[in-house]
């Protein structure tokens, strides 16, 4: 008889990150192109700070103040999706999403990309339209993809 339990594939750490990429992906790039077309003044400026502070900690070398800044610009945007489920759905991942944002921020430039990334994921988001957000989320995914 066999066994009814199915294994996902791949079991490395290298594997296992890229399927948080790609969960990422889908929630992400959703929650933008979501967002998008209600931000409010008030999300654009908690997001530009939270941008201009990953600039601020990324001169002084911080990796752990990095690494909350960058998590705080995507709470932001998953948050201001006003989607509530689309926030539960990511909670049981967020450790793991957190431990690979650590790792890749170790990186040599990757800190600079990132915050390079986020901006224009904000300035996506200023446009208003959902087209452009998502894309401009899934290009951040598709780096963060190609560094892991």
């Amino acid at each position: 008889m066999q066994s009814c339990v199915r294994h996902p594939p791949g079991s490395g750490s290298d594997d296992a990150a890229m399927q948080l990429i790609e969960l990422r992906r889908l929630l992400e790039t959703s929650a933008c192109a979501l967002r998008a077309r209600r931000i409010t003044p008030r999300d654009l400026e908690l997001l530009s700070a939270s941008i201009a502070e990953m600039r601020e900690i990324r001169k002084s070398g911080n990796l752990a103040g990095f690494v909350a800044a960058d998590l705080a610009v995507h709470d932001a945007i998953r948050w201001a999706s006003g989607k509530v489920f689309l926030t539960i759905l990511f909670q049981p991942v967020q450790r793991l999403f957190e431990e690979n944002v650590v790792e890749k921020s170790r990186a040599p430039g990757t800190r600079e990309l990132a915050t390079l990334m986020h901006q224009r994921v904000l300035a996506a988001l200023e446009t208003g339209e959902s087209r452009a957000a998502r894309e401009a989320m899934d290009e951040h995914m598709t780096y963060t993809a190609t560094i892991w």
